[in-house]
């Protein structure tokens, strides 16, 4: 009985040991450097995200304002993380319509992903002066270094 309760406590302390306390970074576009989640979300404004579908425009969309998705610690002690691409489209007023998950990321990540998407908001891509939709992509990168 005492080699068990000794050999749980050692596991639990073993597997305690492997999950890290670090806090998750955030990384803007497609190979960007690292940060926290507040200075990813600050330095993206103004940003134009990578063009899903190319388009007839003058001027890009542009990020007026972006919420990066928390990475929950749940998920991180259990080990899920992945690469989560959204495509989705800028509407003429700068609202996020048909946000759509690209191929096949670990499904709790692709709800975070598509939340987030949903809350950005643009300037709109414009042609001749006048706002335009525009198809784009946004790639959201959960791991822990």
């Amino acid at each position: 009985m005492t080699r068990s309760l000794l050999l749980a406590a050692a596991l639990h302390l073993f597997f305690a040991g492997c999950t890290t306390t670090k806090a998750p970074e955030y990384q803007i576009g497609w190979t960007g450097s690292r940060q926290t989640k507040s200075d990813a979300e600050r330095l993206y404004v103004g940003a134009s995200p990578k063009i899903g579908l190319p388009e007839d425009f003058d001027t890009p969309p542009r990020v007026l304002s972006s919420r990066f998705p928390d990475y929950p610690p749940e998920l991180i002690a259990v080990g899920v993380f992945g690469t989560v691409v959204v495509g989705f489209t800028v509407e003429p007023d700068g609202s996020v319509s048909e946000p759509a998950v690209q191929g096949s990321p670990p499904p709790e990540l692709a709800v975070l992903a598509l939340d987030s998407i949903k809350r950005w908001k643009f300037a709109p891509a414009t042609k001749r002066g006048v706002r335009v939709r525009t198809r784009l992509a946004q790639q959201f990168v959960f791991q822990v270094e």
